[in-house]
């Protein structure tokens, strides 16, 4: 049984990118894009099975690359992840990434996703107009190998 009987709300977390410097608000996100998880399952059937119905045998899982997006600042440590992987450093270019949900008081962690070995697979810029005075975003999108949930 859960200890929590309300739901928590979307709007309080926190990311954390290795090697920044975890409450700089370099890593404050206004928004993120969670990955998605899928299992994919194949039908088999023994050709001399009784029944003529297939079994369902589990197949590899896919996770959905994940979005990060916030107002432009004048911190550049997110073009420069993307320039490490653009001039070929595969090495130096794999961060964990760890998205944190907190609860009503921002002090707790409730849920924390973790995005093992991510690199950035694209890199772009809301569009400008002339006529907005709205927000210029920064988009990064990631690619991971591994994914992991903790609830805290």
């Amino acid at each position: 049984m859960p200890d929590r009987v309300r739901p928590f709300t979307n709007g309080n977390f926190r990311v954390k990118i290795e090697g920044d410097q975890g409450d700089s608000f370099i890593s404050g996100f206004q928004e993120i894009i969670m990955p998605e998880f899928t299992l994919d399952a194949f039908d088999y059937r023994n050709g001399n099975e009784k029944r003529n119905r297939p079994r369902k045998i589990n197949a590899h899982y896919d996770v959905s690359n994940a979005v990060l997006k916030r107002g432009l600042v004048k911190a550049d440590n997110l073009y420069a992840w993307v320039e490490e992987v653009r001039n070929g450093k595969q090495a130096d270019s794999l961060k964990d990434v760890v998205i944190e949900l907190r609860d009503e008081s921002g002090e707790n962690v409730a849920v924390a996703w973790y995005l093992t070995n991510a690199r950035p697979v694209r890199y772009t810029f809301s569009d400008l107009k002339g006529d907005s005075d709205g927000v210029v975003m920064e988009i990064l999108e990631l690619a991971f190998e591994d994914f992991g949930l903790d609830f805290e």
